[in-house]
């Protein structure tokens, strides 16, 4: 948790800083992504006035064989874990740690959005590493083309329609040089169905298998009913799939334990669990129309 006085855009800068000092100790390779780490000529991407909404957090994307040797290091410098992968999002692609004085830090294991094999993508993206400064300390930063194509995959989540349209704005006023150097970019580690969704051109990758995840994610979808089969027809395999739809049902522990304000019993869990199931069955309900006699 970062000191109060202190300015949030300021406690993410020493935060991204102090992640790389502790990933140079233990040799540990990191790109810092969004918020402060993204440079003035990428700046477009963020969409208008999206550069004024900042970041909250330090957003750190970390070689995925060398996450864990990243968090027992941050663990032996006071940083504490908030979350852990299972429990962020539905991507699973994200640990939060926190640190008294400075920003929460996010350490992402893979991008979502990037659905190809995560070691190798990020090796297509340090290949290509810039160095910037951050409350004076260089840290390693995705290419100009990288950095463009985080934020469109960010926006394609939809958490914010007005942000996704900014972006697309945005894409359009890009060279036609430098939107063949993002889609080549995506083609590479496998993010095109995203960065489809981002820029507009969803049609262009219907017979994908995660289109209709990023349909809905892009239109902001608001059944869970919904993307939960849509996550669940994404997973590239049957496995995947059943491990996902039972992953999406399953209460997040340490959530639990922040809402709980102490760690949760197995009763609260199976009480949580229950929940979710039933307000998963009464969303299928309402998806299928099955409800509608009983509204009448």
């Amino acid at each position: 948790m970062r000191d109060a006085t202190m300015p949030v855009r300021t406690a993410v800068a020493f935060a991204h800083a102090v992640v790389q000092f502790v990933a140079e100790e233990v040799g540990a390779e990191v790109l810092h992504i969004k918020g402060p780490a993204v440079e003035l000529e990428a700046e477009a991407m963020r969409g208008r006035g999206y550069g004024n909404r900042g970041s909250v957090d330090a957003d750190v994307l970390v070689r995925p064989s060398h996450v864990q040797r990243l968090e027992r290091a941050l663990a032996m410098h006071g940083w504490t874990v908030l979350y852990e992968f299972e429990d962020g999002s539905p991507f699973e692609h994200a640990a939060t740690l926190a640190r008294q004085g400075l920003a929460n830090a996010d350490l992402h294991r893979y991008f979502p959005g990037v659905e190809g094999d995560p070691e190798k993508a990020f090796e297509r993206l340090w290949a290509s590493r810039r160095t910037v400064v951050l409350a004076g300390r260089d840290v390693c930063v995705p290419s100009i083309p990288a950095q463009r194509m985080i934020l469109i995959l960010h926006a394609a989540r939809g958490r914010s329609t007005a942000h996704l349209a900014e972006v697309r704005e945005a894409w359009l006023e890009l060279s036609p040089a430098d939107q063949l150097a993002i889609d080549d970019l995506a083609r590479d580690v496998d993010a095109r169905v995203a960065l489809a969704a981002g820029t507009g051109r969803l049609d262009t990758v219907k017979s994908a298998r995660s289109h209709d995840l990023w349909l809905a994610l892009s239109e902001g979808e608001a059944s869970q009913a919904r993307l939960w089969r849509a996550r669940v027809r994404a997973a590239p395999s049957r496995k995947s799939a059943m491990r996902t739809g039972l992953r999406l049902l399953l209460p997040k522990r340490q959530r639990l334990a922040v809402a709980l304000g102490r760690p949760p019993t197995t009763w609260d869990m199976v009480r949580a669990f229950g929940g979710q199931i039933g307000r998963g069955t009464r969303a299928l309900a309402r998806d299928l129309g099955l409800d509608r006699g009983r509204r009448a």
